[in-house]
């Protein structure tokens, strides 16, 4: 009778999950993979707080039409996985875990075309054939910390216009005037483009925007303003994302802050960054790492077991500070420099090349013999 019990449960547990796999040839309903819808757009719409959404490798698009305003909205409380190989046959949070989201890619890809084509040299890049892409590829408004995306490369998003269809070209999230705190895991922002927050922007303007980003990569996202990677609006509300174990890598910004914008006009705007490292971003004005404003408001941000390193901009190749005040400790600079504002934590700011095992490829792990190896935080 148990057995049977537990067999109805799974049984029950199976069905509340939602399919998707590009290739699937069945009913294209969404029950498993075999019977997979083809679309995410049908699993997000089916989709109601508490579910969870699988989906396979392959490419998504959130419309096979033009309308670039079109973009993949997660309604609050769903969670939605990629990297299945699609063939999969039972699902707990084990098998959450072993998903191979690098052999299994899973991209979301504002390139309604398929024809981008980015070439040149970093930070000279040309982000070719974007102008029929989407404003932005993933959205959130109001979401809580029970939405979650989770094993996605999020690449093409192209945010040229205004409002925020100028912002986060990879992802844009809006607090509402209300809170809106998604969940991100192990997420490659790659190549996408915006005016402000080319990979993301988070808009806590009268409200709270804090999403809790975790294990992800920042890779060749451009801002033509400010905020190559990210950009924390906080003017007049907050944006106190929690950022950790995170890569910055070649993000570039032709005003402030190739990797991050921290921005607390009238606000605040004060994130937590833990293990993360910050290397080869351009700003071509100031802030190479980060540019953090505070003036009128509140910016400061904590950083702690973090790298800022190759950084390049005419003013401030780590970071630099606009009536901001952020608190560093257990970290490793270049030139062990803290710029103007910063609070000096009091623990190992270190200034030595930290010996990233392959720095020209973006694989920014510590090799053997590193500076930073075995000094940080072990609390943080």
């Amino acid at each position: 009778m148990f057995f049977i019990l537990l067999c109805m449960l799974f049984s029950q547990l199976q069905a509340q999950n939602i399919y998707v796999k590009a290739d699937a040839t069945g009913a294209n309903n969404g029950t498993s993979w075999a019977d997979a819808y083809t679309d995410l757009q049908s699993a997000l719409t089916a989709a109601t707080a508490g579910r969870q959404i699988y989906v396979a490798r392959g490419i998504y698009k959130p419309t096979n039409a033009t309308d670039r305003t079109i973009s993949f909205n997660i309604l609050d409380g769903v969670e939605v996985y990629g990297g299945f190989a699609g063939t999969e046959t039972s699902f707990t949070q084990t098998d959450l875990d072993a998903r191979d989201f690098i052999t299994n890619e899973t991209i979301l890809s504002g390139d309604l075309n398929g024809d981008d084509n980015v070439t040149g040299t970093f930070p000279n890049l040309i982000y070719g054939n974007y102008a029929e892409n989407s404003y932005n590829v993933v959205r959130t408004i109001r979401a809580s910390s029970a939405t979650k995306v989770d094993g996605f490369t999020i690449r093409g998003g192209n945010a040229n216009s205004f409002g925020s269809f100028g912002t986060g070209g990879g992802w844009y999230d809006d607090s509402g005037r209300t809170t809106s705190s998604p969940t991100l895991e192990n997420i490659v922002f790659s190549q996408n483009n915006a005016v402000d927050g080319g990979g993301m922007f988070n808009y806590g303007q009268l409200g709270r925007s804090n999403p809790i980003i975790t294990n992800c990569f920042f890779f060749q996202n451009n801002a033509s303003e400010d905020g190559g990677g990210i950009f924390n609006d906080g003017r007049t509300g907050t944006s106190n994302p929690t950022i950790t174990n995170c890569s910055f890598f070649q993000n570039n910004a032709s005003r402030f802050g190739g990797g991050m914008v921290n921005n607390g006009i009238g606000g605040s705007s004060n994130p937590t960054i833990t293990n993360c490292s910050f290397f080869q971003n351009n700003a071509d004005v100031r802030g190479g790492g980060a540019y953090n404003d505070g003036f009128g408001g509140t910016v400061r941000p904590i950083i702690i077991n973090s790298i800022f390193w190759g950084n390049t901009s005419p003013s401030g190749r780590n970071f630099i500070n606009s009536v901001a005040f952020p608190n560093v400790s257990y970290s490793l600079l270049e030139g062990a420099s803290l710029p103007a504002g910063t609070t000096n934590g009091g623990n190992n700011i270190l200034g030595q090349n930290p010996l990233f095992v392959d720095a020209p490829n973006g694989d920014l792990r510590l090799a053997v013999g590193s500076p930073a190896l075995d000094v940080g935080n072990n609390a943080a």
